[in-house]
């Protein structure tokens, strides 16, 4: 059968590595890197490929979140932070973290002209009921709104913008999806794309 995946390889891996699979790890260990750092790095490529221009900030430059997705043309821009784990993450394990993060961040991008600002986790799985510390999260940094990104549903928005020629970051695309807080389940995006 003749392949029909969407997906480029080099991010196929996301949702294993931010699960930490022992397959994963492995792997790292052969070629001498921390699965943490792997999963860093293919998140920021994955958001290039979504159409974001990426700056990395992660690995060794100090307390800075791993990096910021810029929709110039939509004036928006999306700082975020990639957590792989065995276990579904919770937020409040760095959640004074992401508000300092956002606080060092939001102003530089304000600057820039980014009227929207967005902070998100990527991971893969979430402990849910998690509105509490994302409401807590929003008012002591002042982003506009925090998403919980599993990798797979990362891989679901590559598939989709590879699959649609008219798939945009701005107000009738991937924007939209944006504004709400919480969790971008897989199922949120099919019934987006839906429409």
């Amino acid at each position: 059968m003749l392949p029909r995946n969407y997906v480029p390889p080099v991010v196929s891996i996301l949702p294993r590595l931010a699960r930490v699979e022992p397959r994963m790890e492995e792997l790292c260990k052969k070629e001498n890197k921390r699965v943490a750092n792997v999963f860093e790095d293919l998140v920021g490529i994955a958001f290039e490929m979504l159409g974001y221009e990426v700056l990395k900030l992660g690995q060794g430059r100090g307390r800075r979140p791993d990096g910021i997705a810029f929709s110039r043309q939509d004036r928006y821009a999306i700082i975020y932070d990639a957590k792989s784990t065995k276990h579904e993450y919770e937020l409040k394990w760095h959640s004074r973290q992401f508000v300092d993060y956002i606080q060092r961040e939001k102003p530089m991008l304000m600057r820039q002209g980014m009227g929207l600002v967005f902070f998100a986790v990527v991971s893969g799985d979430f402990v849910e009921h998690q509105e509490r510390e994302i409401k807590r999260i929003k008012r002591d940094s002042g982003v506009n709104a925090l998403i919980l990104l599993p990798a797979d549903s990362l891989l679901l928005l590559i598939r989709k913008r590879l699959q649609d020629p008219y798939f945009s970051l701005g107000r009738e695309g991937l924007l939209e999806l944006l504004m709400d807080s919480g969790v971008l389940s897989r199922e949120l995006i099919e019934d987006f794309f839906s429409k």
